[in-house]
């Protein structure tokens, strides 16, 4: 997908692709997003509505959604403050809709449990080069995993069955929505004894809730909330008020 479209609720992007002055590729691309997503379609749809309201004058809207976004600041929580860009860009593209239309796409005022979903999927685990094995070997896989290029990671480990190779098989599915095979891997590495096993743990209840079986997500988030030592202890007692 072309680097502009990556940020997929962006404001100006849509904007752009409403005036026509987006190259051919990208037009393409923002099209196909409008038509397969119901939020970038809010998004498109306020936007519309407010050129209407205020006769295409862009300042004028431009000051409106300033004014909009500074009186509901408030009800954005320490959450989504500290949270990545994506998860702002969607809190001021709701705040846009909530601005011009008749419902709210999103609930301001706490995280969903597909926002925390998407927030953990959208931050790569990163994995570090701890192996010097030669040509074609796990340093190749872990390179190829830190660029973002998952289908390319097995070319490199699809017959090497450690603990940190599974681990990274798992997580490479995972980022690549082949959630079924992502928990296969993962849960090798969480029943085993490595150093790979608590992380394993926490990826594997995401899975889980990916393929929409929470009773399995739950099991292994309680086992993480009751260990205040994980390093995502905090983030499990999150999901499981969510999963209430």
């Amino acid at each position: 997908m072309n680097s502009k479209v990556k940020t997929k609720y962006n404001y100006e992007l849509i904007e752009d692709y409403l005036n026509g002055i987006l190259d051919s590729k990208t037009m393409s691309e923002v099209k196909h997003l409008l038509e397969t997503d119901e939020v970038a379609r809010g998004i498109a749809q306020g936007i519309l509505n407010m050129k209407e309201r205020f006769d295409a004058d862009e300042s004028q809207m431009d000051d409106y959604l300033s004014q909009t976004l500074e009186k509901k600041q408030k009800l954005i929580n320490d959450y989504s403050s500290q949270r990545s860009s994506l998860r702002i860009i969607k809190i001021a593209a709701a705040v846009l809709v909530l601005a011009v239309s008749t419902f709210a796409i999103y609930q301001l005022t706490q995280p969903t449990l597909n926002d925390v979903l998407a927030y953990e999927l959208s931050q790569p685990y990163e994995m570090f080069i701890t192996s010097r094995d030669g040509e074609g070997s796990l340093d190749h896989a872990l390179v190829t995993y830190n660029n973002g290029n998952y289908a390319e990671v097995f070319n490199y480990i699809q017959n090497t069955h450690t603990a940190q190779s599974s681990f990274l098989k798992g997580l490479s599915y995972l980022y690549l929505e082949e959630y079924e095979s992502a928990i296969t891997e993962l849960q090798s590495v969480a029943n085993s004894d490595s150093r790979f096993e608590e992380q394993a743990r926490w990826y594997l209840a995401i899975a889980y809730l990916q393929t929409d079986e929470p009773e399995k997500a739950k099991a292994i988030l309680a086992q993480i909330k009751g260990n205040p030592n994980h390093y995502k202890a905090e983030r499990a007692v999150e999901i499981l008020d969510l999963l209430k």
